[in-house]
């Protein structure tokens, strides 16, 4: 199975720091492409979830949550196309099922959006999420 990786808080404010395209170079066995720098990947190859997981947790030099995901889930997610009828500007960042407007403030709605989830979180820009998209369709 295909697969997708967050992960969470990787290159962010100094903490936490790796380097995705070398974890992706040295996952290449299971078909690793790197998306920027904060920690997604798209995995091409036929590999379990568990064994996805492990391997990329012996690659990071810290502790760190990842959200993984099916990447059939993160196709049909975006052919929904969820921001159609929303206002594209460059103040509007798009993220998965949620919109906010670039303000310092966001970043404590994050937080709370987490304790009211009651699980760790991340979020990431729609053109991520396309860019993920169009590496799936052309592997």
């Amino acid at each position: 199975m295909q697969w997708v990786v967050f992960l969470r808080a990787v290159n962010v404010g100094g903490t936490n720091r790796c380097q995705p395209a070398q974890i992706a170079k040295q996952l290449a066995k299971f078909g690793v492409v790197n998306i920027g720098a904060v920690g997604t990947f798209v995995v091409r190859e036929n590999v379990t979830e568990s064994a996805l997981r492990s391997a990329i947790a012996k690659k990071l030099p810290f502790k760190c949550e990842m959200m993984i995901c099916p990447a059939r889930d993160i196709i049909k997610l975006a052919a929904k196309d969820p921001f159609s009828r929303q206002p594209s500007e460059p103040n509007i960042t798009r993220f998965v099922l949620g919109l906010y407007r670039r303000q310092m403030k966001a970043i404590s709605y994050l937080g709370k959006i987490e304790k009211l989830l009651g699980v760790p979180a991340t979020t990431r820009n729609w053109n991520t999420i396309e860019k993920v998209v169009k590496i799936l369709s052309e592997g």
